[in-house]
């Protein structure tokens, strides 16, 4: 027969022993519950059992996993549904039917660790890199800086006062090669890469053929009956060529003529 739960039912048992005398007359009484026990195992998603898990309908009433990730929650019967909850896990729920007096094993239920949006991971990671950025800046800064002063320092090496009178080239040094000479008056040629019609970064060749070719366009002998050109002039021409060739045909020359060019520039 159904039992109706919640309702109280009283039995009578008849007991008779093996020599067959009796009947011995025993009442009991019961009440049928309306809840039923549900167990389960609850683990991370590498298998690990989580303790201190809460299971729960009611949130008044949760049973906790032990350190197995076991729990055991008695429920009232029918249809019911499961809160499983566990710090740093996103919750899950779970659909169980519950019977009277059964017990409904869920068995190993997995939960699924908690991951922070994409936005407030980047911005955690830039604020912790920020201070060796900063670093990185301020260590390119003052290389810069320090380049700078060096590189400026060498350009002024390159020009050592003496005593040489104004307008006369120094002696000898004895190296082989008179140190290069600059006069800074007004006769000085505004720049000898234009009077060889050659740019600042032409090389040893570039020059030498453009030496010849206005040379040959402007020495004295071959245009001495030219009309718009003094003798004078072409010789002073011709001049302001052979001194271009003198000092840019010259490595060491060059570079320091390089160098006064630039500085006058600044």
């Amino acid at each position: 027969a159904y039992l109706i739960p919640g309702r109280w039912y009283n039995i009578t048992v008849m007991v008779y022993d093996l020599a067959g005398n009796g009947p011995v007359m025993e009442n009991h009484s019961f009440r049928v519950t309306d809840k039923g026990v549900i167990t389960g195992k609850i683990l991370n998603e590498m298998g690990i059992p989580i303790g201190g898990a809460m299971v729960f309908e009611d949130e008044m009433s949760p049973a906790v996993t032990n350190a197995y990730g076991n729990f055991t929650l008695k429920i009232e019967m029918g249809r019911r549904t499961i809160h499983i909850t566990a710090h740093g896990f996103e919750q899950r729920t779970i659909e169980v039917n519950v019977k009277p007096e059964e017990i409904t094993d869920l068995g190993e239920i997995s939960l699924r660790e908690k991951r922070e949006a994409s936005g407030s991971s980047d911005m955690g990671l830039m604020f912790l890199l920020l201070p060796f950025l900063v670093i990185i800046v301020v260590v390119i800064l003052i290389s810069l800086i320090v380049i700078r002063k060096r590189r400026n320092a060498e350009r002024s090496d390159f020009f050592i006062e003496d005593e040489t009178p104004r307008g006369e080239p120094p002696p000898d040094d004895g190296n082989g090669f008179e140190e290069f000479w600059i006069d800074t008056g007004e006769d000085i040629i505004d720049d000898y890469y234009k009077v060889l019609s050659v740019p600042r970064n032409a090389t040893y060749q570039e020059i030498k053929k453009a030496y010849r070719k206005m040379a040959a366009h402007h020495h004295p002998d071959r245009f001495a009956m030219k009309d718009d050109m003094s003798s004078e002039e072409m010789e002073m021409m011709m001049a302001q060529i052979n001194e271009a060739k003198e000092v840019l045909l010259n490595p060491l020359r060059r570079m320091y003529y390089d160098a006064w060019l630039h500085d006058r520039e600044m």
